[in-house]
C-alpha cells in the first residue's frame, strides 16, 4: 500500500513539473510590443515648407469664391478669377495652351508638354528638344475664357534661378496691333518679366501700336536679388481708367498711363521664353522650371 501511495505521489510531481516547464501557445504567439514588432522611431517634425506642400493653406483674409468681396490696400474689389492649381491637371475652364509659334531670337517655341501641375503648383518648364533641334517652353493664357477691362490682377510666382530665359505674367488687351489710337484701343501690359537670373532683373512695361515700325513702349526695370531667392513673391497690377500701377509683394513699384489707358478687355498670360535678353543659356541647366502658386483677378466693387 505504501509503495502504491509513493508511486502515485511521484507521478503527480512529474505532472506538475511538466506543466511549469512548457510555455503556453498564447504567450508565444504575441510579440513583445517593443522588441518583436516593427521598429518604432520618432516621426521627424515637418518644416513649414513641407507643411505648405502637403496641405493647402487657406488665407481667410482673402476671397475664396468668385463674387466675394475683398479689401486690397483700402479698396473694395470683387473676385472675378481664381486658380489655385489644386487639381492634378490644368483646368481648361480657366486656361488654354498658347500656340506653338517661334519666339524671340533663339528659335524657341511654346509647347503644351512644358506645362503641368505638380503638388498644387503650376509648373512651366524650359527644355531643349533634340529631335526638333530647338528650345521649348511652357505658356498658357485665358484668351476667350476670361477677359476683363480694369481691376486688379495678381499672381504668386517662384522665378527661375538660371539664365537664358525669362518668365512673365502679362496681358494682351484689345487690338495691340492697331495703329493710330495709341494704346487706348490695344495695349500689351507686362505685369512682370523676370528677365535675367544673373542680374536679378524684373521688368514692367506697356507696348502699343503694334510690333513693327510704329511700335511704342514705356517700361521700367529694377534689379532685386531678393526676388530670386527661391521663394514665392506676388506680382500685381491695378488698372483703372486713370492709369496703371505695378506692385511687388504689395509694394508700389511704378505708375504709368503711357500711350493712353486701354479701355478694352484683356486676357492674362503666364509664359517662359528663351532669348538673348535673358543672357546665355546652358544646356546643362535644363530642364529648368518656374512655379506659380495662384492667379487672381478682381474688378472694382463699384463697377459690379
Amino acid at each position: 500500500m505504501k509503495k502504491l501511495i509513493l508511486l502515485l505521489v511521484f507521478a503527480l510531481c512529474l505532472s506538475l513539473l511538466g506543466s511549469c516547464a512548457a510555455p503556453s501557445n498564447s504567450d508565444n504567439s504575441q510579440p513583445d510590443s517593443k522588441n518583436d514588432s516593427e521598429t518604432v522611431t520618432d516621426t521627424p517634425k515637418k518644416t513649414d515648407n513641407e507643411k505648405e506642400e502637403d496641405e493647402e493653406v487657406i488665407d481667410e483674409t482673402r476671397a475664396q469664391n468668385l463674387g466675394e468681396t475683398e479689401n486690397i490696400m483700402g479698396e473694395e474689389y470683387v473676385l472675378t478669377f481664381l486658380d489655385n492649381f489644386s487639381r492634378s491637371y490644368l483646368s481648361t475652364s480657366n486656361w488654354e495652351y498658347c500656340p506653338e509659334w517661334e519666339r524671340a531670337d533663339r528659335g524657341g517655341k511654346w509647347d503644351p508638354k512644358c506645362t503641368y501641375i505638380d503638388n498644387g503648383k503650376l509648373v512651366l518648364s524650359v527644355i531643349y528638344d533634340e529631335e526638333a533641334a530647338c528650345y521649348k517652353s511652357g505658356a498658357i493664357r485665358t484668351k476667350g475664357i476670361f477677359e476683363q477691362a480694369y481691376g486688379y490682377f495678381e499672381c504668386s510666382m517662384r522665378v527661375q534661378n538660371v539664365p537664358g530665359f525669362w518668365s512673365a505674367f502679362w496681358m494682351m488687351c484689345g487690338n495691340v496691333g492697331s495703329v493710330g489710337s495709341d494704346g487706348v484701343d490695344g495695349t500689351e501690359i507686362d505685369i512682370m518679366e523676370a528677365f535675367n537670373a544673373q542680374t536679378y532683373g524684373i521688368n514692367h512695361a506697356l507696348h502699343w501700336d503694334g510690333y513693327n515700325e510704329h511700335h511704342k513702349s514705356e517700361g521700367t526695370s529694377e534689379y532685386r536679388e531678393d526676388l530670386y531667392d527661391g521663394n514665392f513673391h506676388t506680382y500685381s497690377m491695378r488698372w483703372s481708367p486713370e492709369g496703371y500701377k505695378w506692385y511687388i509683394d504689395g509694394e508700389l513699384m511704378w505708375e504709368s498711363s503711357a500711350g493712353g489707358v486701354c479701355n478694352q478687355p484683356g486676357y492674362m498670360k503666364l509664359t517662359l521664353e528663351v532669348g538673348s535678353w535673358a543672357g546665355e543659356i546652358n544646356l546643362s541647366d535644363l530642364p529648368a522650371t518656374v512655379e506659380v502658386d495662384y492667379v487672381r483677378a478682381y474688378q472694382f466693387a463699384d463697377k459690379q
